[in-house]
């Protein structure tokens, strides 16, 4: 996460650097666009990634800080991107016998309501950057409990 917002701070200060440089050419030589152009070109932005590398690169340090625990009996053990479904893995502390029904869709409602909630996520999904969030749940074994997908329309 420091590196997303390194970048932004990156492109942040480049934007600023060209708008001063338009103004301190504008209000020196209002008469000569072609002054501008020069200042512009010499004014150098810091390279900008796609949405995609953005959301790649957030992949690579979550992977590099994995198993990471989400709560007292979950732990976020792998996540990537396939194609436009960014995925996840869940380790439940549990064994899959003991969770009920109503739990499995307490579960739901619950990540429903947190990827939607979650800014980074929807911009990717609305922005097309993402069709799916899919995250599979699994026990203390890998014995599978249950997989969910999550679309923008999911996301009111």
């Amino acid at each position: 996460m420091l590196k997303v917002f390194a970048v932004i701070g990156m492109v942040a200060t480049g934007c600023l650097a060209a708008g001063m440089g338009k103004v301190l050419v504008g209000s020196r030589w209002p008469d000569a666009p072609a002054k501008i152009s020069e200042a512009r070109a010499a004014v150098a932005e810091p390279d900008r990634v796609s949405d995609r590398e953005e959301l790649m690169r957030g992949i690579m340090w979550i992977r590099a800080t994995l198993p990471r625990k989400v709560d007292d009996h979950t732990t976020l053990v792998a996540v990537g991107l396939e194609g436009k479904t960014y995925w996840s893995r869940m380790v439940l502390d549990t064994d899959a016998g003991d969770i009920s029904d109503s739990a499995k869709a307490a579960v739901v409602r619950e990540v429903t309501e947190d990827v939607c909630r979650r800014s980074g996520l929807r911009t990717a999904m609305h922005g097309n950057t993402i069709s799916v969030y899919h995250v599979d749940y699994v026990d203390r074994r890998r014995t599978p409990i249950q997989s969910i997908e999550i679309t923008k329309n999911d996301c009111r």
